[in-house]
């Protein structure tokens, strides 16, 4: 039996099957219209939506406003779509021809959605609904520009595009060296930009003992001090940070410390690295998809809001495990043993959980049949040394397992560790889906996948990238910061996603014959939502919603009242001997964390000469250790004003019962 009447369409593209000419008109109308009406109810909802926010939570709108609107959208249509259509009634355009003009248009459609999603107060509370919104945006686009590439080209694109070709083929003359510099740039803008936000926030005192006056004092121990990362802000009980973490990089960082040991030494390490990390990026992705696709990924790196937000949330190792995971990826491309080998190395160090991130790489590797020798390596080295620190080593310091707890859904009655956990996911893998299916995971998950087209799920052999995000963020069951985009937890996705989309966007991962459209509206729908996300949930184009730690949204501005409290602390810090032991509060121990002992107020005094705190209260517990103080005897006031004050052992009692009272009028004025 013959198959369908099938007409031919363009070069390179598949064959489409015959159409009535009345389908042909109808929907190249219905394109026409639906890009014109978006764009203008997109347009339009820029300048006569005055409360977004009130719009889109709770539907309401001055009187008005809704006819502003559908004006918009209708007139838009009728300029998008009156000509061809009165040019078809003519007779002066074919059926056909109408409908290519609807596709070549149909980009219109996905824009236009797009300016409705670009305020960004009026999305801030409905993150869920942003990310659906901007998700479905994307499949749209993707839709568009494929179908588009299989269309004539209208007379107006042939015209500007020979007007274009001049410049592009001087682009294309350009020195090779163009592209990498243009990323260099970028990393440098990159690292001066967040430097100067969090270096702000940490002066504003906005900073917290946990996690920044804890490396702090870990480096200045390391350095100065004695012990195997010391680290003595989370108490006295448990020195060693290498119970809870296998941060062997401190040793590698403690020069750059050297220069100025302080936590703001740290933020600036953190954002240096985490821009600089674009580098081997660009170069790992130049090697699958060219120089200036390459040079766009390592931007859209940099525009990647899960990484802003991980590192606006203080210093952390893991926040910087992309420059060396994307160095090791590079070097395994390049078959650089000595590079490799010290890249691997550095990885390992970072942190105990980054193993998994090199075993990946491994394993992929494996999986796609190239350099499995070395893959095979990798993949081992990884596991066994994650295996090791995790099981063996560090519960040696702590006496069992460090940080099980944020797994504890998944620990049966009466059973504890991550030993436990892994049975779990073996035997009863159902309950442990079931922990994977709620809002808050969802809405994370489309934050982390859309700004890249969720590239990475188009292959199978690339879902082997998700796996560490999948093991430490989305399967913990007690712990809210692995599901925000706003902690350092994010770290484990962001190196493996754009290792993933460079992979994904190989032209041989595309078969032909529409292969080359197919990419290009896989890259043109991951460029929209890169701007899209990065607009709305970022700290580069507008600070208003980014988010950074337990800030939401991130202070990246500096008041009048943060400078006042700025001078207050200082004052006061003025007392404190550089050297003396201390016990600070959740905001100032990251001011006072570079010497030998420096503790966090909450978690006591210990044996601590001197007590440095805010007025208000910064963290639980913090008061109720000093008003016992206080009441108690043994402690005195050595300095105090309207904002904070210190504390020494001995010290004479006098202004005790003053500083109480003040204590209690500045809470009750904070409530």
């Amino acid at each position: 039996m013959a198959g369908p009447l099938r007409a031919p369409g363009p070069a390179g593209h598949p064959l489409s099957p015959q159409r009535a000419p009345l389908a042909d008109a109808l929907g190249g109308a219905a394109l026409l219209l639906a890009s014109g009406a978006a764009l203008g109810l997109g347009l339009a909802s820029q300048f006569f939506v005055a409360d977004g926010a009130a719009f889109v939570t709770a539907n309401r709108a001055p009187e008005g406003t809704r006819a502003q609107l559908l004006a918009g959208a209708l007139l838009a249509a009728l300029a998008f779509a009156a000509g061809p259509l009165a040019s078809w009634l003519r007779g002066g355009l074919s059926s056909t021809r109408l409908r290519e003009i609807g596709l070549r248009l149909s980009p219109g459609l996905p824009i236009g959605l797009a300016f409705g999603l670009l305020d960004a107060s009026a999305w801030a509370e409905a993150r869920l609904t942003h990310a659906v919104a901007a998700s479905l945006v994307g499949a749209i686009a993707f839709a568009c520009v494929r179908a588009r590439a299989a269309a004539t080209p209208l007379a107006l694109e042939r015209r500007l595009a020979a007007r274009l070709r001049p410049g592009q083929e001087r682009l294309a003359a350009m020195p090779p060296a163009l592209p990498l510099l243009l990323v260099a740039v970028a990393a440098v803008a990159y690292a001066l930009w967040f430097s100067h936000l969090t270096l702000q926030a940490h002066w504003n005192g906005h900073s917290r003992s946990y996690d920044l006056a804890i490396f702090d004092n870990l480096h200045w121990n390391l350095l100065f001090g004695e012990g195997f990362l010391r680290a003595t802000p989370a108490g006295g009980g448990e020195p060693s940070h290498f119970g809870r973490h296998a941060t062997l990089l401190a040793y590698a960082l403690a020069p750059f410390y050297a220069l100025h040991p302080s936590a703001a030494t740290l933020l600036v390490l953190q954002s240096v690295l985490i821009g600089a990390a674009a580098l081997p990026l660009f170069a790992f992705a130049r090697l699958h998809l060219g120089a200036w696709p390459a040079c766009a990924l390592a931007l859209a790196y940099l525009l990647y809001a899960p990484l802003h937000g991980s590192n606006l949330a203080d210093f952390h190792f893991l926040s910087i495990s992309p420059f060396f995971l994307f160095s090791t990826a590079w070097a395994l491309e390049g078959r650089s043993r000595r590079g490799l080998a010290l890249a691997v190395l550095l990885s390992l160090s970072v942190r105990e959980d980054v193993a998994l991130g090199v075993a990946v790489l491994g394993a992929y590797h494996v999986l796609a049949n190239r350099r499995v020798r070395a893959g095979l390596v990798l993949a081992a080295l990884g596991l066994g040394w994650f295996g090791v620190m995790k099981f063996v080593c560090m519960p040696l310091v702590v006496g069992g397992s460090a940080y099980a707890d944020i797994y504890q859904g998944l620990v049966p009655a009466g059973a504890s560790g991550f030993g436990a956990v892994l049975e779990t996911l073996v035997v009863n893998p159902g309950f442990a889906l079931g922990t994977l299916l709620r809002a808050e995971k969802l809405e994370y998950a489309l934050l982390v996948l859309a700004p890249v087209a969720f590239l990475p799920l188009r292959r199978l052999r690339l879902w082997i990238f998700l796996a560490p995000g999948v093991l430490f963020t989305l399967l913990s069951t007690d712990y809210a910061p692995t599901v925000s985009i706003g902690f350092q937890y994010t770290a484990f996705w962001s190196p493996y996603v754009f290792l993933a989309v460079a992979l994904a966007l190989r032209a041989d991962a595309f078969a032909a014959p529409d292969g080359a459209a197919t990419r290009r509206a896989w890259a043109s729908a991951a460029v929209l939502l890169t701007g899209l996300c990065s607009y709305q949930y970022g700290a580069v184009f507008q600070q208003g919603t980014a988010v950074g730690g337990f800030h939401d949204p991130y202070p990246l501005t500096t008041t009048a009242a943060d400078l006042e409290r700025r001078r207050l602390r200082a004052e006061v810090l003025a007392a404190l001997p550089a050297r003396a032991s201390v016990a600070a509060s959740e905001s100032v121990a990251p001011h006072v964390s570079n010497r030998a002992v420096a503790y966090t107020l909450r978690e006591g005094v210990l044996d601590a000469e001197y007590v440095v705190f805010g007025l208000v209260p910064e963290a639980p517990g913090e008061h109720a250790v000093v008003r016992a103080l206080l009441q108690a005897g043994g402690y005195g006031v050595v300095a105090a004003n309207e904002a904070y004050a210190l504390l020494r052992r001995g010290e004479p009692e006098t202004l005790n019962r003053r500083l109480l009272e003040q204590m209690a009028s500045a809470a009750a004025r904070a409530r």
